[in-house]
């Protein structure tokens, strides 16, 4: 008698366990724990992505730079000024300011 009572209880356990409602809650909340883990495990890959990135940006551009101009942040300060500087004194100089310059120079940038 006690066997049936633990059949039929053990029974009924195992077919709402495998009836459509039980098996859309098991979907609905694996579906939710997949979001929920896989949306924090990106945040961590975004996180960090986004620090290594400005790291070796920082190291690239520290390398790039010489020992004389100091930091990126002082080159930009100074190329700002100079372009303030610039803008307020008029108009540059073109190659028809200096007719022994050929007028090619000032498309290279440069002369010799």
């Amino acid at each position: 008698m006690a066997l049936t009572v633990f059949v039929m209880v053990k029974g009924r356990k195992i077919v709402l366990q495998y009836t459509p409602e039980a098996v859309a809650h098991r979907a609905t909340t694996q579906a939710a724990d997949f979001t929920a883990r896989t949306t924090s495990a990106l945040g961590g890959f975004m996180s960090d992505f986004k620090a290594a990135f400005a790291e070796r940006e920082e190291d690239l551009m520290n390398s790039l730079l010489a020992d004389t101009q100091g930091s990126v942040d002082d080159l930009r300060a100074r190329r700002a000024a100079n372009a303030r500087h610039a803008a307020s004194t008029g108009p540059t100089a073109t190659a028809a300011d200096y007719p022994d310059i050929d007028p090619i120079e000032q498309d290279l940038g440069y002369s010799f």
